[in-house]
């Protein structure tokens, strides 16, 4: 689905109040870079749907890294409207409804790079410099004192356009490309404690460029992308930290690549994308694990993004939930406690919706007006629609 038309609410208030889901930057239909950003207040307001912000960042970007942090949102890097690589990062403080350029550049321009959040700290990984190459190492900024550390430890592979994603106390990077413009199905671990990079001797069971990546509980999800014949996918995989192995899972309704990817209430949230064959995206998904199911959200953006940024923010004076991490993913205990047939009874606000217990075995096209109805009822949102080493660096 390209940019057509849709539901959705009016400019937003001066200031972001309570949890929401951001998309931020990107390209639209046209190519053109974007500074905008649209917000889906969870607990306000969620039959609104997206709303666009007043004021964008103040540089237009896409293909850049962004994060969570302390109730600000952080984008990094990628390439601005006239496609040049950025070295800089812009804050979003919701509290003052103002976005502000980080004090310090990062030690050099990085684009579809990728970003993860450890112990407060927001770390960039891999990406293409200005000019062109893949790189291996790190960048690790401090909020604290607003700077920025170089960490030269290379990963195995220069990559780029890969997933990256924090998880039980190390980064994890996987597929992307390397500096030969081979797709990758690997995945690597680094290790801040010792400093050290692991690659993992399980590969994904397809190469994916441009995927989106998302942790909930002790698992790591790798969805879309492009493969090694240059086709964009719907398909996702997981892999189980515990046992050391990948698995298919449900496949999404519609192939993305640079989607938006980011995780609120143990649900795995898709927005935008390139879809096939060249249709840039307006629409999300969204994944239950506990019930691997796709929900197909009705109500879509204003504008269609590709390479955008997506992110969920907590305010930071907000007390942390019994049953939900700072990053919005549910831990372990939260999820084993409910069955699919309990997730899909659930009431309450946000992105809560899942299908019944026999559901994973049914066909997608063949879901009753009951499953719909029961999904809707829950979900908080508008009726949704049913539809799944040797180091190197630089």
């Amino acid at each position: 689905m390209g940019c057509g038309a849709s539901a959705y609410g009016a400019e937003a208030l001066a200031k972001i109040e309570g949890p929401v889901l951001c998309a931020v930057g990107g390209l639209n239909q046209s190519g053109d870079a974007l500074n905008t950003m649209e917000i889906w207040k969870l607990d306000r307001d969620p039959d609104a749907g997206w709303t666009k912000m007043k004021k964008g960042m103040n540089q237009s970007r896409h293909g850049g890294g962004v994060a969570g942090l302390n109730g600000k949102i952080y984008v990094v890097g990628g390439l601005n409207q006239f496609g040049d690589p950025l070295d800089t990062m812009e804050i979003y403080d919701p509290t003052l409804d103002k976005w502000t350029k980080a004090r310090e550049p990062m030690s050099q321009p990085r684009y579809y790079c990728g970003v993860a959040v450890l112990h407060d700290k927001l770390y960039v990984v891999g990406g293409l410099n200005e000019s062109g190459k893949a790189l291996g190492s790190i960048e690790m900024y401090d909020s604290t004192s607003d700077s920025w550390t170089y960490i030269p430890k290379g990963m195995g592979h220069c990559r780029h356009s890969c997933g990256v994603a924090a998880l039980e106390g190390r980064i994890f990077v996987v597929g992307g490309s390397n500096q030969s413009g081979d797709p990758l199905n690997t995945m690597e671990m680094y290790d801040p404690t010792s400093d050290s990079w692991t690659e993992l001797k399980e590969p994904m069971s397809e190469c994916r460029v441009h995927c989106g990546v998302a942790v909930v509980g002790h698992k790591l999800y790798v969805v879309g992308g492009c493969n090694d014949s240059g086709s964009r996918l719907k398909t996702m995989e997981m892999y189980n930290l515990a046992s050391n192995s990948w698995s298919k899972v449900q496949s999404m309704r519609q192939s993305r690549q640079r989607c938006g990817v980011t995780v609120f209430n143990g649900k795995i949230c898709v927005i935008g994308g390139l879809g096939w064959p060249s249709n840039t995206l307006n629409t999300m998904e969204v994944y239950d694990p506990r019930c691997d199911r796709w929900i197909q959200v009705e109500k879509n953006m204003s504008q269609a993004r590709c390479g955008a940024a997506a992110v969920y923010l907590e305010p930071a004076a907000a007390p942390a939930d019994a049953t939900t991490s700072k990053s919005g993913v549910a831990p372990v205990d939260a999820q084993l406690a409910v069955t699919p047939a309990e997730a899909a009874a659930e009431l309450g606000t946000g992105i809560t919706a899942s299908a019944p217990v026999d559901a994973k075995l049914a066909p997608t096209d063949a879901i009753d007006a009951t499953t719909d109805e029961l999904a809707a009822a829950s979900t908080g949102l508008p009726s949704p629609t049913h539809t799944a080493m040797q180091r190197g660096g630089a």
